[in-house]
């Protein structure tokens, strides 16, 4: 019966749009030609230039170029593949942009049908400009055989700490680049905060808690959880004090929760990428000691990390 709201008065169909565009565009699940529209709608309707869009939505006028260069050169029929381009990337969207359309359909039907990763199609494309001849399937084993990728199981307990070490390097490196940003760049003006008037809604109790526990139901359903699963977030959820959060914050906390769960119950998959020396020297190894090369790769993993100090290994007695 009542729902959160922010209330905008006196807001024109141009400043509408606007907020609509720079809403959907920093949405993850839009692909660089879902974004290309949106801005060419925006901009035929409303008359901006490319240097007034690129301000609006905050980002550089050469990546608002690149996506549109990437639109422009794109086959047609690739355009519309959207699961295709989800998993080829940008980068390689932009690779693939310099041969015609039919060249291009050709590489996507091979990189499909073969399940490329990103690093192979790089490759396959590399190894192709080398020999424009040699046959297309050729080609695609070679970029398999020049790139492999592992699969390994972690526990639960060690992939979370290999994952917060990772973001710990990657904050640092961050740090750094901002630093030296702060060297070579002059520091741009702080633009003025625009204040919103909000209207606060009044909320019901009962709507509250439904509110929560449809959100919760949906994540549930999403992660396809057991019993022993949902069991388990009984739990977790017991910490939570609904009455304490707005509601729009539901859907988030409801996600973390299952996020819990599912690191507490399910194997973490790691998923490594190795040039052909140091998969042949794993190879060996695994050979050696007679496992598969997943066990094999565990095994060294473990090994550094309790050198290191990030885990201990259990005794079993």
């Amino acid at each position: 019966p009542k729902m959160p709201a922010i209330i905008r008065e006196d807001i024109t169909d141009e400043e509408a749009s606007r907020l609509r565009l720079i809403e959907n565009i920093n949405r993850k699940d839009l692909n660089v030609f879902e974004k290309v529209n949106g801005i060419k709608a925006h901009m035929e309707k409303f008359g901006f230039s490319l240097e007034q869009i690129a301000q609006m939505l905050q980002k550089k006028k050469e990546t608002i170029k690149y996506w549109f260069h990437i639109a422009e050169t794109t086959s047609p029929k690739i355009k519309v593949a959207d699961r295709f381009v989800r998993k080829v990337g940008i980068m390689n969207l932009r690779l693939l942009a310099k041969y015609n359309d039919e060249t291009q359909e050709n590489f996507a039907r091979k990189i499909f049908e073969n399940e490329l990763s990103q690093e192979q199609v790089k490759r396959f494309l590399k190894l192709f400009d080398s020999n424009p001849d040699a046959d297309l399937n050729v080609v695609v084993r070679k970029a398999k055989e020049q790139m492999k990728t592992i699969e390994v199981t972690l526990p639960a307990e060690e992939a979370e700490k290999v994952l917060k070490k990772a973001e710990a390097v990657r904050r640092k490196e961050k740090k750094a680049k901002k630093k030296l940003e702060k060297h070579l760049r002059k520091p741009r003006k702080k633009k003025a905060k625009v204040e919103k008037k909000t209207v606060e809604v009044p909320y019901e109790t009962p709507s509250i808690k439904k509110l929560w526990e449809t959100a919760l139901a949906k994540e549930v359903q999403r992660a396809g959880f057991t019993a022993k699963e949902v069991e388990l977030l009984k739990r977790f959820e017991k910490r939570i004090q609904i009455d304490e959060m707005r509601p729009e914050e539901f859907s988030a906390k409801a996600h973390e929760l299952v996020e819990m769960v599912i690191k507490e119950t399910r194997p973490q998959i790691l998923v490594l990428e190795v040039p052909p020396k140091l998969y042949k020297a794993i190879e060996s190894f695994a050979n050696s000691e007679r496992i598969f090369v997943k066990d094999a790769v565990l095994v060294l993993l473990e090994d550094c990390l309790e050198r290191r100090g990030f885990w201990k290994r259990e005794v079993i007695p």
